[in-house]
C-alpha cells in the first residue's frame, strides 16, 4: 500500500470514530479525533498523486460522503443541546416562580423581650 492510501485510510478511519463519538454525544473525544483528522487531511493536500489512480479517487469520494454524514450528525447533535438548553432555561424560571411563593421565615427565631 503505498504512502497517499495509507494516509486515506487512516483519515476514513478517523472519521467514522468522531462519527462514533458524536453519536455517543461524547464532544470532547469527537473533537480530539477531528484535530487529529484534521492534521492528516492536510497531509493529504500535500500529496502529489497522479490523477489517474481511480483508487485513491473512490477514497476522496468517501472521505466526501464521510464529512456529509459528520457534518449531519454534528447539527443534530446541536439540534438536540438546544433543545436540552431552553428546556434547562424553562425548567429554571418555573423554579424561580416558585421562589417567590414561599413563605418567609423570620430573620431570628427568638423571641424580642425588649419590644
Amino acid at each position: 500500500m503505498s504512502g497517499p492510501e495509507q494516509i486515506l485510510d487512516r483519515a476514513l478511519a478517523l472519521g467514522e470514530q468522531e462519527l462514533d463519538h458524536l453519536e455517543a454525544r461524547d464532544v470532547d473525544q469527537a473533537s480530539r479525533t477531528a484535530e487529529e483528522r484534521f492534521t492528516i487531511m492536510e497531509q493529504v493536500l500535500g500529496i502529489k498523486a497522479d490523477p489517474d489512480q481511480k483508487h485513491l479517487m473512490d477514497k476522496l469520494m468517501r472521505l466526501k460522503q464521510l464529512q456529509g454524514r459528520l457534518t449531519a450528525e454534528a447539527c443534530k447533535l446541536h439540534a438536540a443541546l438546544k433543545e436540552d438548553l431552553a428546556r434547562v432555561q424553562m425548567e429554571n424560571r418555573r423554579m424561580t416562580g416558585y421562589a417567590g411563593s414561599r413563605p418567609q421565615r423570620p430573620t431570628s427565631v427568638y423571641v424580642n423581650k425588649h419590644g
